[in-house]
């Protein structure tokens, strides 16, 4: 069974890979931008069909990326790991329910010290309103 480190290492890579081409095709489509400004003229329709053509292919592997992302999902939910990371967190919040209900308890005791206290407060000043 293949695990959320070998499914994330094998999805970097491949946005990696992504990413530097997408790299290459951004400063190839701004390189032809800047000859033809360097060179003082318009594009010519050679050059404007290439930078479509490259941002059509930048968006496929916009597109790409999106579905690789989608398969990561995929094999991540098929992964031991995640099955693994799934129970722990299940039985990590168990355990946080535990001791939510136990500071409940300690959160009602409190106060019901507290207005004891308050109570008694009370009492020892009227005594010793009493005394003097």
């Amino acid at each position: 069974m293949i695990t959320i480190k070998e499914v994330s290492e094998d999805f970097l890579r491949v946005r990696s890979e992504i990413d530097a081409l997408d790299q290459e095709l951004a400063k190839e489509r701004r390189a032809i931008q800047n000859k033809a400004i360097n060179n003082g003229r318009l594009m010519s329709n050679l050059e404007k069909t290439r930078r479509k053509d490259i941002g059509a292919t930048r968006q496929e592997l916009a597109e790409a990326l999106e579905v690789i992302s989608l398969v990561t999902l995929e094999r991540l939910n098929g992964s031991g790991g995640l099955c693994y990371l799934n129970q722990e967190i299940e039985r990590l919040n168990d355990m946080l329910m535990d001791d939510l209900g136990r500071l409940k308890k300690i959160e009602e005791y409190a106060d019901k010290t507290a207005k004891v206290v308050s109570g008694l407060a009370r009492a020892a000043k009227q005594v010793t309103k009493m005394i003097t």
